[in-house]
C-alpha cells in the first residue's frame, strides 16, 4: 500500500516493511490531525507531550505552514502504525 506521504508500507510475515520514497520525508497536514484526533484521540497538549514539540509547532503543521521535523514524522509514522504506544514515550 502506498500512504498519502509516498511512502511504501507493507506488511509480510507480520513485520512491517517501510521503504523511503525518494527526497525529504513528508506528512500531510490532514493526516497529522487525523493521527491525534481520531487514532490517538488525544487533544493538541496531549499530543505536543508524547511527540516532544511545542504547541506553536503542532499548529504550523497542521494548518500546513511548516513540516514536521524528520525525527517527528518517524515517531508519527510509528503511532500511526500502532508500532509503538503514546504511554511509551511519555516516559522518555
Amino acid at each position: 500500500m502506498i500512504n498519502s506521504s509516498n511512502t511504501l508500507e507493507s506488511q509480510k510475515n507480520g513485520v512491517v516493511i517501510i521503504k523511503k520514497s525518494a527526497g525529504n520525508p513528508t506528512f500531510p497536514a490532514i493526516e497529522i490531525r487525523k493521527l491525534r484526533v481520531n487514532t490517538l484521540k488525544m487533544n493538541k497538549e496531549q499530543f505536543c507531550k508524547v511527540i516532544g514539540c511545542s504547541k506553536a509547532s503542532l499548529d504550523s503543521w497542521e494548518c500546513g505552514r511548516r513540516q514536521p521535523t524528520k525525527t517527528h514524522i518517524k515517531l508519527m509514522k510509528l503511532l500511526r502504525l500502532q508500532l509503538i504506544q503514546p504511554s511509551t514515550l511519555e516516559l522518555l
